[in-house]
């Protein structure tokens, strides 16, 4: 596997002279994090102000997307899993913006979000004269979340992994949000 296709390189270079530093970067175990810890992925949260029509409800549409970056290589895109809805707030906006005194979560006062496959999601919201409003949804993206209760520790495993190799070290790339 992996460890031993990296010791045979780690050999290969030290009898040339040559030292290797191997890549560990959580990313490329994507799909291993999210066998073991499917709740701990990272979401992206997107807020969209819903607009009424002249009478009845307004309608906002989520779609989430796949996106790719440098670190991924040949393996699957930062796939969009799912999307669902978070809270809709409604408000009063004055002459100075939004009025904190105003936001009410309205989620469950009539608001109805309509799945359109895993990854698409419809939501209507009741008219709400006199107030705008604010849709929050959030995608699921095929990446551990950051703040994972396991991120650590299942990154040390893989570390781990390549005790006995004959490495230079191991480097990890800066992290971020899977690209928009």
């Amino acid at each position: 596997a992996m460890g031993a296709q990296a010791a045979q390189a780690a050999r290969y270079a030290g009898e040339r002279g040559l030292q290797i530093a191997l890549e560990v970067d959580l990313r490329l175990a994507r799909q291993a994090f999210r066998a073991r810890y499917p709740d701990e992925l990272q979401q992206e949260l997107v807020l969209k102000m819903a607009e009424f029509p002249a009478t009845g409800a307004a309608e906002v549409v989520f779609e989430g997307a796949d996106s790719s970056d440098h670190m991924i290589g040949s393996l699957p895109k930062y796939e969009c899993l799912t999307t669902r809805l978070v809270r809709v707030y409604a408000y009063v906006k004055g002459p100075d913006g939004i009025d904190p005194a105003s936001v009410h979560d309205i989620t469950g006062e009539g608001v109805i979000a309509t799945a359109g496959g895993p990854r698409r999601l419809t939501v209507r919201v009741p008219p709400q004269p006199g107030r705008g409003v604010c849709v929050i949804a959030a995608h699921t993206v095929l990446s551990p979340d950051v703040f994972a209760p396991h991120f650590f520790a299942f990154q040390r495993e893989i570390v781990r992994q390549y005790a006995d190799v004959p490495l230079a070290g191991v480097m990890k790339d800066e992290w971020g949000f899977p690209p928009d």
